[in-house]
């Protein structure tokens, strides 16, 4: 019996994502969900001056956010972030930023189909995918220094679109 009660509590901690090594599923109030690996986060799309991006809430009225490999600053190649922000990361990340457009935004034709509504292009503004929803369009952006685009592609093709409309 204690086998069968401990094999339960293994189940329920495994289906709500407590397991060591699970991804979480980053379920806001934008358009997309993702099944994020540990340590991942979506946030509101940041400028320079942001220490925390976590601390800005995200929105259905925001145009693009991010999903990052780290809840710090990203210090993007070729930008530089405010000299008073002191703990940032500028290697060893994944940054895809995410934008959504409405249903006029056209999806480049040499962007190859990976089928369930996703395109992948890596001609004109650098490698994206593309994820054709039904209440919109959205552009993954990737910016990759030092891990894996493997890990980046899974997220990428996890997202489930939100009904926001209602």
């Amino acid at each position: 019996m204690k086998k069968i009660v401990l094999g339960l509590c293994s189940l329920v901690l495994i289906g709500a994502g407590c397991a060591p090594g699970s991804t979480q599923v980053a379920d806001s109030d934008w358009w997309l969900a993702l099944d994020l690996p540990e340590d991942w986060v979506m946030v509101a799309h940041y400028g320079d001056k942001v220490p925390d991006p976590t601390s800005v809430a995200i929105t259905s009225a925001m145009s693009d956010v991010v999903v990052q490999s780290t809840a710090l600053p990203i210090e993007l190649e070729g930008e530089q972030l405010d000299e008073t922000i002191e703990a940032f990361v500028s290697e060893d990340y994944t940054y895809i930023r995410i934008f959504r457009y409405d249903d006029r935004k056209v999806i480049p034709s040499e962007a190859t189909d990976l089928g369930d509504g996703f395109y992948y292009d890596d001609s004109g503004e650098g490698e994206s995918y593309w994820y054709e929803g039904e209440y919109g369009k959205y552009r993954f952006h990737l910016t990759i220094d030092s891990q894996d685009r493997e890990t980046a592609s899974d997220v990428i093709l996890s997202a489930q679109e939100q009904n926001l409309t209602n």
